[in-house]
């Protein structure tokens, strides 16, 4: 028996990297960011953005997608089980935290991983609730931002930050689960 689910179905069409012209904008998936020609003295660009890794993007946005949709499962039934005891021993049931996944891309550069993963992936139970684009290089940080504004992104659901990976992720550890 063949296994025709439309929802399992993987689309291909941004598996081959985009053809990159001087100065036009870079599209993959549902996201579309702004050049990355602009040299620095070294010859190499500005901000780094590696087209050879599409299909690592497409993937992990496949494998994100049935996870959120996993832990939306996960999280449903952990609620009704509060509400049930709740009921029970007459107290009342503690409130349930905004669905929705929290994701930190360490090494964002161009921050084209955060934009198709608030684009393709959407809000919601299944989906990504808050997204953290990280980059060491003050440069990059401004080029996310501005890629993150032109693909209509709120600064309250897809942040940038400037810093060292190991650090953030060590400070927001700090502050408990889902630290962000």
């Amino acid at each position: 028996k063949k296994f025709r689910s439309e929802s399992w179905r993987i689309k291909m069409e941004s598996c081959a990297p985009p053809e990159e012209a001087p100065g036009e904008n870079i599209r993959e998936g549902f996201a579309e960011v702004l050049p990355t020609n602009q040299q620095r003295k070294d010859g190499k660009n500005d901000v780094f953005y590696n087209p050879a890794q599409v299909f690592n993007r497409d993937l992990s946005i496949l494998v994100l997608s049935v996870f959120g949709k996993l832990r939306a499962q996960e999280a449903d039934e952990k609620h009704k089980k509060r509400q049930e005891r709740a009921q029970a021993t007459g107290k009342e049931a503690r409130s349930r935290e905004a669905p929705g996944l929290k994701v930190l891309e360490a090494l964002a550069a161009t921050g084209i991983r955060s934009v198709r993963y608030a684009k393709e992936l959407g809000e919601g139970a299944g989906g990504v609730k808050k997204i953290v684009a990280n980059d060491i290089d003050p440069n990059a940080v401004e080029h996310m931002k501005r890629n993150f504004k032109h693909n209509s992104l709120s600064e309250a659901r897809v942040e940038a930050v400037c810093g060292d990976a190991n650090s953030h992720m060590y400070s927001r550890r700090a502050r408990g689960a889902g630290g962000l």
